[in-house]
């Protein structure tokens, strides 16, 4: 059975809490959408983030928002090209990594996260 896992992102803005990324550790639905997270936010409040059911080389659980570095062993070009994010995308059904207006599946012996479009929205940058 897959695994329904979720984060959000709290950016410190309805409180004086630091920014920090806060694990979801039950499912909720559009109906529970009042969800109070630990920090006392509604839920809905907050950028929410779907774990892919993947895991990177490492180990590492793969969510929509992460942004990895893909090696592909034959590729000698920059490692700093192959920085990508990680999406959900309605016309494939199903979670890409695009970068540059390149869409490619996940493939996860490939790649390493690398941190999250909030934390580390520099990383893309250089993509």
């Amino acid at each position: 059975m897959r695994e329904f896992k979720f984060r959000a992102w709290h950016s410190g803005e309805y409180n004086i809490s630091a920014p920090r990324m806060i694990y979801i550790d039950r499912p909720f639905s559009d109906i529970d959408m009042g969800y109070h997270v630990p920090s006392g936010e509604l839920i809905d409040e907050l950028p929410i983030m779907q774990y892919t059911g993947l895991h990177d080389k490492n180990g590492k659980e793969i969510y929509e928002g992460d942004i990895v570095r893909y090696t592909i062993p034959e590729d000698v070009t920059s490692e700093e090209r192959n920085i990508s994010q990680i999406i959900w995308s309605d016309y494939v059904c199903g979670w890409q990594q695009v970068a540059k207006n390149r869409f490619a599946f996940i493939e996860p012996n490939i790649i390493k996260v690398i941190g999250n479009i909030y934390e580390n929205p520099k990383l893309l940058q250089g993509d």
